[in-house]
């Protein structure tokens, strides 16, 4: 890699972590209490894990604690970018991550979840054109959303917010004893 792109991506790092600093109340840095994250993913448990596999890891606050840690330290070296998202009334209904991140190809993959009783309420439309906006600005050309072609929320809030209908990826990810396919779905910045 040369020094003229090094550079760039430094410059892309820096932009991405001070996104960190928004004033937006809908959407934070994932540093929640663990106990409140824990409670959002343990009451929407069954519906999550038939298509997040890392649900299952996530068995007591501790777990919940570990994760929040790491992402902090993927969030200081521009890993992943976690948002917690919540209500009008302060509670949490959910997160949105940036993460897979290729400076060099300035692309980035987009995961997102919410817990049972707040989904279908808009707040990944809501908040998409905020990371959007935010993560093209800051050099990216590229979102991705990923989800498994079984996972028709997920696929729906893709198409509603303009993502265009890449293909299929066969075999793109392994849970629960078997591979399964993904919908790929992009957003490209226009030349």
């Amino acid at each position: 890699m040369n020094r003229q792109l090094r550079n760039k991506e430094k410059i892309w790092r820096n932009r991405l972590k001070s996104f960190r600093k928004s004033k937006r109340r809908d959407w934070r840095h994932a540093r929640p209490q663990p106990q409140w994250l824990f409670h959002a993913i343990d009451i929407s448990r069954e519906r999550l894990r038939e298509f997040l596999f890392w649900v299952d890891n996530v068995q007591k606050v501790e777990d919940e604690r570990k994760t929040l840690t790491d992402f902090a330290e993927g969030w200081e070296k521009g890993e992943i970018f976690a948002y917690v998202l919540y209500n009008t009334d302060e509670k949490i209904v959910g997160t949105i991550d940036v993460h897979n991140i290729s400076y060099g190809n300035h692309f980035a993959e987009l995961g997102y979840w919410l817990k049972d009783g707040e989904t279908g309420k808009g707040y990944i439309s809501e908040i998409l054109p905020h990371i959007e906006k935010t993560f093209f600005s800051a050099g990216l050309h590229r979102l991705v959303i990923e989800c498994e072609t079984d996972n028709i929320a997920s696929a729906a809030v893709a198409e509603r917010n303009g993502y265009v209908f890449e293909g299929i990826a066969a075999g793109k990810v392994f849970g629960y004893g078997k591979y399964r396919d993904c919908k790929v779905y992009a957003k490209v910045l226009p030349d």
